[in-house]
């Protein structure tokens, strides 16, 4: 079955097929998305959404963060625990800060088996044009080199802050993965059952990303056909991810046998991929 992989955009960002060496591509990000007026784009849920913790029995911990109001969580008293000391109904605790600030840059396209989708598709974007991605791993691999020139260039955003959090003296490496995206309304928000708050805090689950929730959005998304790329600041593959701070940005890349103005099947490029493990 073949496979089109397909950018959508406005006449005047097309590219020259001719001169493909210094093309500007935009970069955004999951906070850009939330936060658009563009109602087209505007996604509210973007990203890992929140954290849906199950706790076991009552702590110090749990006291202080009830009484402060930190996360959502019933009242209990005595009646509610058993004879050792564990919560009889569950105590449910809800975040929805829970690294709802984390944030990553992407690039958006659509991945059509049929051509005859691509017009729905330009239609919903509202885009005059459109190219098609040629190949995968070289298009993401320039877009890496890019963005790494850029990081080293320019340190600050446009509100003199630096774009990326993280800790003095680290080195920053970019990381990054590319799939499909799944459409669905199930929730964002990752599930997880700990004896205790204490319990979680100090685990290896606080502040804990899964990225499968990245490539998954609302039903009412499902039209786009959505395959996205995804770049983020590390301290090494697999290993702590850092927060991108800016909503987008702007890079001249070469697109040098990346992109076509005619239909390129990709389907050998795809068909090997599994579930998010897809690493630049």
């Amino acid at each position: 079955m073949a496979k089109y992989l397909v950018k959508f955009v406005e006449k005047k960002y097309l590219p020259d097929f001719e001169n493909l060496g210094d093309y500007s591509i935009r970069l955004g990000s999951f906070l850009d998305y939330k936060k658009t007026e563009d109602l087209k784009r505007q996604d509210r849920s973007e990203g890992q959404r929140g954290l849906h913790l199950r706790i076991k029995r009552p702590c110090k911990k749990l006291e202080e963060y009830i009484k402060e109001d930190k996360l959502l969580s019933p009242e209990y008293t005595a009646k509610d625990l058993d004879k050792e000391g564990d919560f009889i109904p569950e105590v449910n605790m809800l975040s929805h800060e829970y690294l709802d600030d984390f944030n990553a840059w992407f690039f958006c396209s659509s991945i059509v088996e049929d051509l005859n989708d691509i017009e729905e598709i330009r239609s919903k974007f509202d885009a005059d044009s459109y190219y098609f991605i040629s190949d995968i791993n070289k298009f993401i691999n320039e877009i890496q080199k890019s963005l790494g020139k850029n990081l080293q260039k320019y340190r600050n955003n446009k509100k003199g802050k630096p774009r990326i959090k993280y800790p003095d003296g680290n080195k920053v490496y970019l990381d990054g993965i590319f799939n499909k995206v799944n459409y669905s309304n199930e929730s964002k928000y990752m599930d997880f059952t700990y004896n205790t708050l204490e319990d979680f805090l100090v685990s290896k689950d606080n502040r804990a990303i899964d990225k499968k929730l990245w490539f998954r959005k609302s039903k009412t998304f499902k039209v786009e056909k959505e395959f996205r790329f995804l770049l983020y600041p590390t301290v090494g593959r697999d290993k702590e991810l850092y927060n991108v701070n800016e909503d987008s940005c702007f890079l001249n890349v070469n697109l040098n046998e990346c992109v076509s103005e005619k239909p390129i099947d990709i389907f050998n490029q795809v068909q090997h991929l599994r579930d998010i493990d897809n690493k630049i």
